[in-house]
Parts: structure tokens; C-alpha cells; sequence
């Protein structure tokens, strides 16, 4: 497995990142393992999912997904804790974790060559249910982001990543 380092400067500002690059069987093992995870994880499929809801979701700042120059969240929610990472399409990533609440998004992110962390926050926006939902709570955003409801293979293998390195400092 061969680690890559380096600097990526986002509207949010410079985040240290790195890149994983996995040999074949590497990546058979974690394709399967994604699999494992993808089964196991509320899909971020319904519009009126709340964020403190479980489930992955995939924000960017741009409502396309993979549209290169954007800046894009890849995150897992568990009892109020989220894992995920930060991206650009074509480029390294950057973990994080943290907490969210009906406010925020605080997140930690790490860098990877001290595994030092930075705070970061993300301001909620909440908007109101289209009637006839259930709940009259409103559906909770990620104020400057769009929330995209299909999160690909490379999403996936993101935060898999992410949460095989963060899981045991955050969930258990």
C-alpha cells in the first residue's frame, strides 16, 4: 500500500490530505469489505432524511456530483458521531470526525502526516417538511452545501476508508 501526501486549498481553506493507493489484492479485499459496509448502512435516499438521522450522505457545493473544482462531504452518522471525508474529484482526501447536533456539524480534521486534528464547523440550515410528512421537524442541511442523494462507488470507497481508520476512537 503506498501513502501520498499533500496540500489541498478549498473554499473552506487549505486542508492537508492524502491518498491511499491499494495493490489488486488490496483492492479486492476492500471492495469486499465495501460491500460489507454498504450493506450494513442506511442509504442517504429519502429527501426528508434528517441529518441526525443514521445513514451516509454526500454533500457538495455543487449539486453535481463529481464536477471537478468542487469541494465535496462524504460522512456517516451513528448516535449523533460522524466519520467522513472531505474531497475533490480527481484529488486526495482529507478524514474527519465528530459530532452533529441540531445546530452543527463539528468536525476534527486530521492530518495525516502528525495525526494532529484542526476544528472545523459547518452551520446547519434548517428547512421546513413539504406537508403531509410525518415528522414537523424540519429537514436539516449543511448551510453551503447541496445534498446529493447518490453516493458512488468512489464516495463509498472514501469513507470506507475513513471510518476503517476512525471507528475506534469515535463509535466504540
Amino acid at each position: 500500500m503506498l501513502l501520498g501526501f499533500g496540500l489541498v486549498c478549498t473554499s473552506a481553506g487549505p486542508l492537508l490530505a492524502y491518498s491511499i493507493h491499494m495493490n489488486e489484492s488490496e483492492q479486492h479485499e476492500r471492495t469486499y469489505q465495501s460491500l460489507v459496509s454498504v450493506m450494513q448502512v442506511k442509504p442517504a435516499s429519502s429527501e426528508a432524511q434528517n441529518l441526525t438521522t443514521e445513514g451516509s450522505y454526500l454533500y457538495g457545493r455543487s449539486s453535481e456530483p463529481g464536477k471537478l473544482g468542487s469541494e465535496y462531504l462524504v460522512f456517516e452518522v451513528r448516535e449523533g458521531k460522524v466519520i467522513g471525508a472531505f474531497y475533490m474529484p480527481s484529488s486526495e482526501f482529507d478524514c474527519f470526525y465528530g459530532t452533529i447536533d441540531k445546530q452543527q456539524l463539528k468536525l476534527a480534521i486530521v492530518d495525516p502526516n502528525e495525526q494532529t486534528t484542526y476544528p472545523f464547523t459547518i452551520a446547519l440550515d434548517g428547512q421546513s417538511q413539504a406537508a403531509g410528512t410525518e415528522s414537523a421537524d424540519p429537514v436539516m442541511n449543511l448551510k453551503g452545501y447541496q445534498k446529493i442523494n447518490n453516493l458512488s462507488d468512489n464516495d463509498l470507497r472514501i469513507l470506507n476508508t475513513c471510518v476503517d481508520t476512525h471507528h475506534q476512537e469515535v463509535w466504540n
